[in-house]
């Protein structure tokens, strides 16, 4: 342990009603989807659309978020345990006690989301790129509180280290100080959400469909990429030397935003050349 290092000793669970466990990292990710919801419907407000956007976007999302990050957990991290335990991925109750639902992939909850956000273009009639734009913005800011809630939760840890800001999770029954990657990342998320809404309130009426789409693919998911160099491995192929799974998983939405910001401003190019 380091001299200096912060000692995280608050418990994960937050209060219990009867079998039911309420842990901070489901109340964080409840603060997530409210503000999440606010930043929307100010949005909304903002162009002059219907509110009734609000309600069927929000709820499609949050199914869309919840299937697809439990999926993902199941199937990237945990394929093995689950595979032993398949009814744990709906019904998270072991030796009769409600568990909660800890494991959630961010990279499966972007997928679902997009499916998500496809279907509610499609019934809605609307531009998918221009939807999915002011989404990613409230994205972000969702995702500082969900990492906020992982380090409530003393989960997805760093690797050991000897910085004064180190933490030590004496709830994980240890004594070794280690990077505070979960607080890391929820500060690089709020970085990248001022950013993406800055962006939005200066231009939204004149920035082009998908850029800020773009910009959130490859900033949320570089950052991640680098970080994951901080963090302790989380299966055993993780600890094979090399690039881990959540670097493997944010390389395609890496390359998607370089696309997308690619493609745009070639369009753009194209454009002034013809006027």
């Amino acid at each position: 342990m380091t001299s200096g290092a912060i000692t995280w000793t608050l418990s994960p669970e937050a209060f219990s009603v009867g079998p039911f466990h309420i842990r901070y990292y489901g109340l964080m990710f409840c603060v997530a989807f409210l503000l999440a919801s606010l930043v929307f419907l100010y949005m909304i407000r903002r162009e002059g659309k219907p509110l009734v956007l609000l309600p069927v976007t929000l709820n499609a999302m949050f199914l869309g978020l919840l299937v697809g990050a439990r999926a993902g957990e199941c199937l990237f991290y945990s394929a093995d345990y689950y595979f032993n335990h398949p009814l744990e991925i709906v019904f998270p109750f072991r030796e009769g006690e409600f568990t909660g639902i800890s494991g959630l992939s961010s990279h499966g909850a972007a997928i679902g989301c997009l499916i998500a956000l496809l279907l509610i273009a499609r019934s809605h009639k609307m531009r998918f790129v221009l939807l999915l734009d002011r989404v990613t913005v409230c994205c972000a800011l969702a995702a500082v509180f969900i990492r906020i809630g992982n380090f409530m939760n003393s989960e997805i840890i760093g690797k050991p280290a000897s910085h004064p800001w180190s933490v030590v999770f004496e709830t994980l029954g240890e004594n070794i100080s280690r990077h505070p990657v979960q607080l890391y990342e929820a500060t690089a998320y709020f970085t990248i959400f001022l950013i993406l809404f800055f962006v939005y309130r200066n231009h939204y009426r004149t920035i082009r469909a998908g850029v800020l789409t773009g910009l959130f693919l490859l900033l949320i998911f570089s950052s991640r990429f680098f970080l994951e160099y901080l963090k302790e491995p989380l299966n055993d192929f993780d600890r094979i030397p090399g690039l881990n799974t959540g670097q493997y998983l944010s390389l395609p939405f890496i390359f998607a935003g370089f696309f997308i910001l690619g493609a745009t401003f070639i369009k753009a190019q194209d454009e002034a050349l013809t006027q």
